[in-house]
């Protein structure tokens, strides 16, 4: 149970500074573009600023007990600005590189539109063309029309001799002739402006294919889809998103912290529950003293004893023989008092030499 405690505290410390460090990158190169003029010294303030709120939320977690209530409250405070900036960071970092995504995506957008546009123009040219070719062919097949009745009408001329109409036949002959080579001319022109036109239409083609290999649509591809199935657009989509992501991220490494510190105030409780008790020096020394306080105390009591026997005993030295029992009472208890403080000596003197052996409990439940 110990060790899956201790796996499951280096895993929540392990998710807590890699979260809480991805979320101080965003934060700091975030600030970094909103002053770029600084970019260097942002970058050193925005990381001071992260570690800090780190190391506060620690502080106020692993001494809230013995903090002052006016410096909790300052604190807070603190961590909830410092929690601010990061958002704001946060939200810099996404947007910009949002903002460079869609312009991207725009400027190909753009493209293919600029592209799209010229290939109408180029349809709408080529139908031109192709309506001003079929008007000459139909004015063509006309003054062929008309040159072949002039010309039928100077054979009969020339039968009958008219000399004058035959002079101006020809000539309407001759304008007829001009006229079908000039519109023989145009069509040729035209039809080379249609093929000049379709190469230009596939031109356009392959560069909007082109564009379209582009991998930006594929990285605003789902935030499309997002975009036309609510009918909201895309900006709108990219900043609810960002404000969820903002609303999770920063929050989420506090709240880690605050897991690591508490399962390491837990593991800690548990080590010292574990660990075997130890006696050191300065308990040695209590228990010693404790220990011949109560042996004085026990001598105090016999020579209390003894010094009432002795005023027993000057009450009767007027008696000029003492009797016998008394006498041998006497020597008795001046024994017992020897006996006792060698003992107790030799018990003092055991003591010291097998304290540090020995923990608190093992001195006769003198210290609980």
């Amino acid at each position: 149970m110990y060790s899956k405690n201790k796996i499951l505290s280096y895993l929540i410390g392990f998710i807590a500074i890699f979260i809480a460090t991805s979320a101080a990158y965003f934060s700091i190169f975030g600030i970094s573009k909103l002053f770029h003029g600084a970019f260097i010294e942002v970058i050193i303030m925005a990381s001071g600023l992260e570690a800090g709120k780190l190391i506060c939320v620690s502080y106020i977690y692993q001494y809230w007990k013995s903090i002052r209530n006016i410096f909790k409250i300052i604190n807070i405070f603190l961590i909830a600005g410092l929690m601010l900036i990061t958002s704001m960071g946060i939200y810099g970092f996404l947007s910009s590189a949002y903002q460079d995504t869609y312009s991207k995506f725009n400027i190909k957008t753009e493209q293919v539109n600029n592209l799209e546009f010229q290939k109408d123009i180029f349809i709408k040219k080529i139908n031109f063309t192709n309506d001003k070719i079929k008007t000459d062919k139909e004015q063509l097949d006309y003054i062929l029309v008309l040159r072949s009745q002039q010309e039928r009408r100077l054979d009969s001329l020339y039968v009958k001799q008219y000399w004058k109409s035959i002079r101006i036949t020809e000539t309407s002959i001759l304008n007829f002739n001009i006229e079908i080579q000039r519109i023989n001319n145009e069509i040729n022109t035209s039809v080379k402006q249609l093929g000049s036109f379709n190469d230009s239409i596939v031109d356009r083609n392959l560069k909007i294919l082109n564009i379209n290999a582009i991998d930006t649509s594929t990285e605003l591809g789902p935030l499309i889809y997002i975009s036309k199935l609510f009918d909201t657009p895309m900006d709108k989509v990219v900043n609810y998103l960002i404000l969820i992501l903002i609303f999770i991220f920063d929050p989420l490494a506090i709240s880690l912290i605050i897991a690591f510190n508490h399962t390491i105030s837990i593991r800690g409780k548990e080590d010292i529950d574990d660990k075997p008790r130890e006696t050191s020096i300065s308990d040695v020394e209590e228990i010693e003293d404790e220990y011949r306080k109560k042996i004085k105390d026990n001598i105090h009591d016999t020579k209390d004893k003894y010094n009432d026997i002795i005023k027993e005993i000057e009450v009767i030295e007027d008696i000029k023989e003492a009797p016998i029992e008394i006498k041998k009472e006497i020597k008795e208890v001046d024994k017992v008092i020897d006996v006792f403080e060698k003992t107790n000596d030799i018990k003092i003197n055991n003591v010291i030499n097998e304290s540090p052996k020995k923990g608190k409990d093992d001195f006769g439940g003198i210290i609980p």
